[in-house]
């Protein structure tokens, strides 16, 4: 965090997520805006605060964790549950259907009269390719997700 002349530098996002798995990160754990502050060198104030710690949480996806600050008022962070990592996933792959769709959407809408024969037909390769990428996540997620889903308690035996 400070090189041998004092100055303070940042660490990176890599070192950070490093940092906190050994120091023994478990689901669960909480960590403050101070926190990420301190090794981030940026405020909480600045706009890429968000940006530097969802850089973080991405370092941490690759051991199994995620890193939310919903439920922590604006205080910090904190590392969902393993049960929760289920519901991540989900939200996950329902945000990359919508996001698809969208790519789908502008390409069928662009204006293409400007573009040259290659570049348009580069430009509908990547509408359709995006269009057909929603519809099979959609399809796949329609047709093995609610095995995923919890199973409902079982009633007792009269």
């Amino acid at each position: 965090m400070s090189d041998d002349t004092g100055k303070a530098y940042p660490l990176s996002p890599a070192s950070i997520a490093q940092e906190m798995l050994d120091a023994g990160l478990t689901y669960g754990s909480e960590y403050s805006n101070e926190y990420f502050e301190q090794r981030t060198l940026v405020s909480i104030n600045d706009p890429i605060f968000g940006l530097k710690v969802s850089a973080i949480g991405n370092q941490l996806i690759e051991s199994g964790f995620y890193l939310s600050s919903r439920g922590m008022s604006g205080s910090g962070y904190r590392v969902v549950s393993a049960r929760e990592n289920r519901d991540v996933v989900l939200w996950k792959i329902a945000k990359s259907i919508r996001e698809l769709s969208k790519a789908s959407i502008l390409g069928h809408s662009t204006d293409t009269s400007a573009l040259t024969g290659e570049e348009r037909r580069n430009h509908d390769h990547a509408t359709l390719r995006a269009g057909h990428l929603a519809q099979v996540i959609r399809r796949e997620a329609r047709r093995k997700l609610p095995a995923l889903a919890p199973k409902p308690p079982e009633l007792p035996a009269d």
